[in-house]
């Protein structure tokens, strides 16, 4: 783990190797976080492909408290380099964490809105009907009123719920700046 840390990346492929071999699966910091989760918090992007093959895959690691993925983490703190890398190597844009949010909803919330648009842009969001008896709502998606209407048209099985009701609204556009005047000269609070 402290090769991870420290982002020697001789020192965990190494290891990788190494602990491969006899079988050993990769050790967890005292919070429960796997090595692609630190490497991603650290911002050790070089690190994250041979700990992705070590972890058995992208989504293998969660946190342990929030059940966050290492793409939900690299989305959180909007590392673009890492988010690329992730999606390169498979992670999957619709896994949930604790609180029901999907890595580009995480990012949303964070305010980091580039990594919002990649994940958006990555997410391809199937047009194949629902499983038999699952119902003619998709709650990986959200659903504007229009497309509801169109949805339950088009599905006579399952109407699809109120508006305003469901998941996260996430907006399509970012809303514009607001200018505020300059305050006048000598204007203040005194205390």
């Amino acid at each position: 783990m402290a090769a991870v840390v420290a982002g020697k990346e001789g020192a965990v492929k190494e290891l990788v190797q190494a602990l491969g071999e006899h079988g050993v699966r990769l050790c967890m910091d005292k919070c429960g976080h796997g090595p692609l989760q630190v490497a991603v918090q650290r911002h050790h992007v070089h690190l994250v492909p041979p700990l992705i093959a070590a972890a058995g895959g992208p989504d293998k690691e969660r946190d342990p408290a929030t059940g966050a993925t290492a793409l939900h983490t690299a989305a959180r703190l909007g590392l673009q380099a890492a988010i690329d890398v992730l999606l390169r190597h498979g992670a999957s844009t619709t896994t949930l964490d604790n609180a029901g949010r999907t890595a580009s909803e995480t990012a949303l919330a964070a305010g980091q809105h580039a990594a919002y648009r990649a994940l958006r842009e990555a997410f391809q969001p199937s047009t194949a009907p629902p499983p038999s008896g699952v119902g003619g709502y998709d709650h990986r998606l959200v659903q504007t009123p229009a497309a509801a209407t169109t949805a339950a048209a088009q599905s006579s099985a399952a109407p699809a719920p109120p508006s305003g009701l469901g998941r996260l609204q996430i907006p399509t556009e970012l809303p514009p700046a607001v200018l505020y005047p300059k305050a006048p000269e000598g204007a203040g609070v005194y205390f």
